[in-house]
């Protein structure tokens, strides 16, 4: 599953946190914390390891299976900048992978790029893109559920432009870009490109209003679909520190090869965010969309709720935490009622998580974890048990 991005420049800040900071859905970071301080051009120099156990079984009880124990060597290089209208992140992470049992080694990799500019005082850009190439679902940002340990190409990205063109009036301009392939001959690779734009009024200190205008357009193998998708937007400032923001549509979709698929997909979202002090924040996302780039299909329907927390009890100890639901089917609205997953083309699954890091200082840094992701629907008969529970220990040393 993955969450569509109806508003792209307003929510591409909040993309990148889920995404890249390490309790979203199991994921692992490639970029840190942003620092409060400004400076020149910084190299990044980091080294982890890992230790996990991860019950899957296709690790642990298939034919030739490598075993639920597995030891993980991440090496990261890259540059970060930090200035008062730019900050930039760029990092390249490898991923070699040591499964206890046996002593199959595999090698993976993860790139970012994170940009956020001010090129003016009525401008702001921010731009994000990433890329897996991995034989771990664990670690892309989707809710992952393997039914095989085939290796995954993953990558996307997203720009957004805000302009404030008159007072209380702005406009956004966006782009997405998911792909995905799946190495199995029965995958094609699949993708999604969604430019999309947006114009928002300033009703009240508090209050926002607008509306907005998105084309998705997907691939999967030698099949293509399209969905144009008006809307509406809300959002109010609640307090100083927490922020709710409520989106509704319809995308309008047609799949050219099979036009008994077409049909009009409702959407809509309810995004709260909330920093209640410098040391506790969290995130809040539910909604339904049309979603693509999934490796397996040209373009599902989903439902999606998400929660991620963030606690900094101390100076050097943090907690973290999260929790997801998913529910999908296919096109056009196959499944959506009666709300549930125990009926045909409908699937559904869940993950939580929690952990914590403690900080010896800048450089060094231990952390636990504990992850449960899980499919609840769309088990074929005779499926094994999806269900992982995922408990690793980490060491992380930063050279600079």
């Amino acid at each position: 599953m993955a969450l569509a991005t109806t508003h792209p420049a307003a929510r591409v800040l909040g993309a990148v946190l889920l995404t890249l900071l390490p309790w979203a859905a199991g994921a692992q970071p490639l970029i840190g914390r942003a620092e409060p301080t400004t400076g020149p051009v910084e190299p990044i120099l980091r080294l982890a390891a890992e230790q996990r156990y991860d019950d899957d079984v296709l690790l642990s009880q298939a034919t030739g299976a490598p075993g639920a124990y597995l030891t993980k060597i991440m090496p990261q290089v890259g540059l970060k900048l930090a200035q008062p209208t730019v900050r930039f992140d760029g990092l390249y992470g490898a991923d070699i992978m040591i499964h206890d049992a046996g002593g199959q080694v595999s090698f993976d990799q993860r790139a970012a790029l994170l940009l956020q500019t001010r090129p003016s005082r009525r401008a702001e850009v921010d731009a994000v893109a990433q890329f897996w190439d991995t034989t771990d679902p664990l670690s892309l940002p989707r809710f992952g559920l393997a039914k095989t340990l085939a290796r995954i190409i993953y990558g996307r990205a997203e720009v957004g432009w805000r302009q404030t063109f008159a007072p209380r009036w702005s406009f956004v301009l966006g782009y997405r870009f998911e792909g995905a392939k799946v190495d199995e001959p029965a995958h094609p690779a699949g993708f999604l490109n969604a430019p999309a734009v947006a114009i928002e009024h300033r009703l009240t200190r508090r209050a926002d209003i607008g509306a907005d205008y998105r084309v998705q357009l997907f691939k999967f193998g030698s099949n293509n679909a399209i969905a144009q998708s008006p809307g509406l937007l809300w959002r109010y400032r609640l307090s100083r520190s927490a922020t709710i923001r409520l989106a509704a549509g319809a995308a309008f979709y047609v799949e050219h090869q099979h036009p008994e698929k077409n049909g009009v997909v409702p959407r809509f979202e309810v995004a709260v965010t909330q920093r209640i002090t410098s040391r506790v924040d969290w995130i809040f996302l539910a909604g339904h969309d049309l979603v693509g780039a999934s490796g397996f299909s040209t373009a599902v329907w989903a439902d999606y709720v998400n929660l991620t927390i963030s606690w900094q009890v101390l100076q050097k100890l943090r907690l973290f935490g999260y929790g997801s639901f998913f529910r999908n089917g296919s096109m056009p609205n196959v499944g959506v009622f009666p709300l549930g997953w125990n009926h045909d083309g409908v699937a559904a699954g869940y993950g939580f998580g929690a952990g914590a890091e403690w900080r010896f200082n800048k450089n060094v840094a231990v952390q636990v974890s504990y992850d449960r992701i899980d499919q609840v629907g769309g088990l074929d008969t005779g499926q094994a048990s999806l269900t992982r529970n995922i408990v690793a220990a980490r060491l992380i040393v930063d050279a600079f």
